[in-house]
């Protein structure tokens, strides 16, 4: 028998006479070896989020037939130690081990889930980096090995910036070509992408 198919069987019986019964009797089942997989839609993956929070959601796939059972952590490692979400309230030193999500299950072989929590919307801590893991489970119990993990940056504090050249209420008798200040940020770092220096400067 070939894995992770689908089976139907069939069945119908007849006697000595040559009667054949007329209801058939059928019983469907998944002959199921392939973990499925877990993924994160939001946090995106190695993104940031600016504000606080409180539903992660994710998606599932199977081979067969649609994963059953959703786990997840979230977890955090500063020089402090590692933190882990305990899955009401507040975050914790020692891992709680797995926690259930949420499962939608709108498919065939696939579908959506999520994790949603109040308390949790306040509980993000400023510049730090979170990892989330996932663990899917299918309903013949083969469960994801290894794990799925994204991670994304927590960032509420706004950058800061000075103008040092020219002083404030100065005057010049020359004109000058150069502007010179600082700027700040605690953790995400100037915006110096394409098209964008990460300064603005008004006139």
């Amino acid at each position: 028998m070939a894995q992770d198919y689908s089976y139907r069987v069939v069945v119908k019986s007849t006697d000595v006479a040559g009667n054949w019964a007329t209801v058939y009797s059928t019983q469907t089942f998944a002959f199921d070896t392939a973990a499925p997989q877990s993924f994160v839609t939001d946090p995106a993956n190695t993104g940031w989020k600016t504000a606080g929070f409180n539903t992660i959601t994710g998606t599932a796939t199977n081979d067969v037939e649609s994963p059953g059972t959703m786990k997840y952590k979230i977890y955090f490692t500063t020089r402090g130690g590692t933190g882990y979400w305990n899955g009401s309230n507040n975050w914790m030193s020692t891992d709680p081990g797995w926690l259930n999500a949420t499962w939608l299950g709108n498919g065939a072989n696939a579908g959506q889930w999520y994790y949603q929590e109040s308390n949790l919307t306040t509980k993000w801590e400023d510049a730090t980096t979170y990892y989330i893991q996932t663990q899917a489970t299918d309903r013949s119990g083969n469960t994801e090995s290894p794990a799925s993990e994204v991670w994304f940056k927590y960032d509420v504090t706004l950058p800061t910036s000075a103008i040092t050249n020219p002083g404030n209420n100065s005057y010049f008798r020359d004109g000058w070509t150069a502007f010179s200040g600082t700027w700040f940020d605690n953790f995400a770092g100037l915006n110096e992408g394409a098209g964008s220096s990460g300064m603005e400067l008004l006139l």
